[in-house]
């Protein structure tokens, strides 16, 4: 796990003394976690091992609040880490000063699909938040398989009530985790 670990960071460009290291286990299944802040990109690289299952899963979640980060680029130096099978998600995080309602969230939606020429597969709808699961023929990403349909773009907008803003997440080919 250990010389995973430093073939990652070496295609990604980091030294193991620029972030903190933790390892655990329980049973079976080992868990060997790195974070590191480095020029302001937030690293969280995660390698879980199954002894008894012998697979092994590589997690890498890249942060970057500066536009100028080529995460394509970390993306493809990835691919050189082999033999893996990598699969890669994307993110794109902002928020607006106001709540919106739900038609606004709806039509908000609908402005952010067109340049993607997003073709709504399913959506989500509740008091607070609006998802829109998508297929874009103009996105250069694999696509996901989703009740039968291809997706490769989600959307939300979530109002949060309580500091009276709005969330809006854009996801290629889906948002993973909390939003």
């Amino acid at each position: 796990m250990k010389d995973n670990l430093k073939t990652i960071l070496k295609s990604l460009c980091i030294t193991p003394a620029n972030g903190q290291t933790c390892f655990d286990r329980q049973g079976q299944i080992h868990k060997l976690n790195f974070t590191s802040l480095n020029k302001g990109i937030d690293y969280d690289i995660t390698i879980i091992s199954d002894s008894e299952a012998r697979i092994t899963d590589f997690i890498v979640c890249i942060k970057a609040d500066n536009s100028k980060v080529n995460l394509q680029e970390m993306d493809s130096r990835l691919k050189t880490v082999g033999p893996m099978e990598w699969k890669s998600y994307y993110l794109y995080a902002g928020k607006l000063p106001t709540p919106l309602n739900q038609a606004a969230q709806k039509e908000l939606i609908k402005v952010l699909l067109k340049p993607f020429q997003g073709q709504e597969i399913n959506n989500y709808v509740d008091e607070r938040m609006t998802v829109v699961t998508a297929f874009s023929p103009v996105l250069e990403i694999e696509s996901v398989e989703l009740a039968g349909h291809r997706s490769n773009l989600q959307v939300s907008v979530r109002r949060d009530s309580i500091t009276d803003v709005t969330y809006v997440y854009i996801g290629s080919p889906l948002i993973l985790g909390d939003y």
